[in-house]
């Protein structure tokens, strides 16, 4: 029984990691202007904790007066979800933890605008890089 016991506790625990990583979304997003084309995105969605990671390399550093802001696409609402702001290191790279002002339901495609400091309510800058 003992032996039964740890084996079925082993494969609890490897079902729970499965099961945690399963929930996962992944997006990639692309250049939506030619000066973003070296840029890589790639985020990791979980929609049951609405949380979420930002992982960029080969991004443009911007001047001190603009951010990036993610922005979450859910056909719910008429405007894009803001999904915050962030900036890119001197080397391109970025990885953020995030979570939408609002809740999201179907998280359909992520996009990053270029927007003045501190980022804006809706997107009011052009958009750089897209989910498809």
């Amino acid at each position: 029984l003992a032996l039964d016991r740890a084996r079925m506790s082993a494969q609890l625990a490897a079902l729970r990691e499965r099961d945690s990583v399963s929930r996962y979304e992944i997006a990639t997003l692309h250049a939506a202007l030619g000066q973003y084309e070296n840029g890589e995105v790639v985020i990791l969605w979980d929609a049951e904790s609405q949380r979420g990671v930002l992982k960029a390399r080969g991004m443009p550093a911007l001047p001190a007066d603009r951010d990036y802001q993610l922005w979450v696409i859910d056909p719910a609402y008429e405007n894009p979800v803001d999904g915050g702001v962030f900036a890119v290191g001197a080397d391109g790279v970025a990885r953020v933890d995030f979570q939408p002002k609002a809740r999201v339901g179907a998280a359909e495609k992520f996009a990053i605008s270029l927007e003045r400091k501190g980022g804006a309510p809706k997107a009011e800058g052009p958009i750089v890089m897209v989910g498809e």
